[in-house]
């Protein structure tokens, strides 16, 4: 099979690699290099969790622009936070979206005379918690499943590759 005549994308269960990992790691490692892509289930990421999230999510879209407004990217030297409807641009043309970037809750370390780029690290911004209760718990607790996921995944694809476990994160992703 060529990645121009596959019919549908693979749905690769993640629970097979706890119970049968020589199979999944063949059904990955076809995935990976006659797809290119593929859906992931039995991840352990629930259902009921991501629909709370989704509410938590429409929750914070539907705030007055005041409340928005107050955890403005522009006042973060993270980037992180809200971004107003047309603030973003692609091709030059302003895409009709408003977005709330979060990332790994860091401390804010960077002082004068370290790399610019440090600066980057830091904390999120975020709506009080009288104002949206549960949004931060909810958005940190999705980022903490999502990563230990991406690491999960990543493990998997470097075996299902040849490679050692830890190969892709120790060189290119942990510290």
């Amino acid at each position: 099979m060529t990645a121009t005549d596959f019919t549908s994308i693979p749905v690769l269960d993640l629970a097979k690699a706890h119970s049968d990992k020589d199979a999944f790691l063949a059904e990955l490692q076809h995935a990976l290099i006659h797809i290119g892509f593929f859906y992931v289930k039995g991840h352990g990421i629930t259902s009921d969790f991501l629909d709370n999230l989704t509410k938590q999510t429409i929750g914070y879209f539907d705030l007055p622009l005041e409340d928005k407004l107050k955890t403005d990217k522009i006042n973060s030297p993270t980037f992180l936070g809200y971004s107003i409807q047309g603030n973003e641009i692609t091709k030059d043309k302003k895409d009709n979206r408003e977005q709330f970037d979060f990332a790994n809750e860091l401390p804010a370390t960077w002082t004068e005379g370290r790399h610019i780029h440090e600066r980057l690290t830091g904390p999120n911004l975020w709506p009080e918690e009288d104002v949206l209760p549960g949004f931060r718990q909810s958005v940190l607790l999705f980022h903490s499943q999502a990563q230990e996921l991406a690491e999960t995944l990543t493990r998997l694809v470097a075996e299902a590759l040849g490679l050692e476990p830890n190969a892709l994160l120790d060189r290119y992703v942990l510290p």
